[in-house]
């Protein structure tokens, strides 16, 4: 996808702990925007394995899980195999987006990304 990038603040998450990637001072997305969202994880240590899934709030206080958090969530690293990942989706229905990342098992993961707006 080709639009407007902007990048998530740098986060890692460490052992069992929950973190959320999101952009530094975000804006809501109030046109007819197809978004682009990606995560590029670095395994920092030990065999943590960490899973992310994208979440949609209409005032950036209460997020909700954009699909199914069980089936829709991505292992992006695997007991240190990391893999980089991106959802896209043609119709920006929320007005803002954030990445939910959690870490099982022990080590480091640090997670880098940002969110690429597509004017329609």
């Amino acid at each position: 996808m080709v639009g407007t990038a902007v990048a998530f603040a740098k986060d890692s998450t460490t052992n069992t702990q929950t973190k959320y990637l999101a952009i530094a001072t975000p804006r809501a997305i109030n046109l007819d925007f197809a978004i682009g969202i990606y995560v590029i994880p670095v395994n920092k240590s030990g065999t943590q394995t960490a899973s992310a899934i994208v979440q949609g709030s209409v005032d950036n206080v209460t997020y909700y899980d954009i699909t199914n958090a069980t089936a829709d969530s991505v292992k992006l690293n695997t007991a240190g195999t990391i893999k980089t990942f991106g959802w896209q989706y043609n119709n920006a229905y929320w007005k803002y987006y954030r990445v939910k990342v959690v870490g099982y098992n022990t080590g480091v993961t640090t997670f880098t990304g940002g969110l690429i707006l597509k004017g329609k």
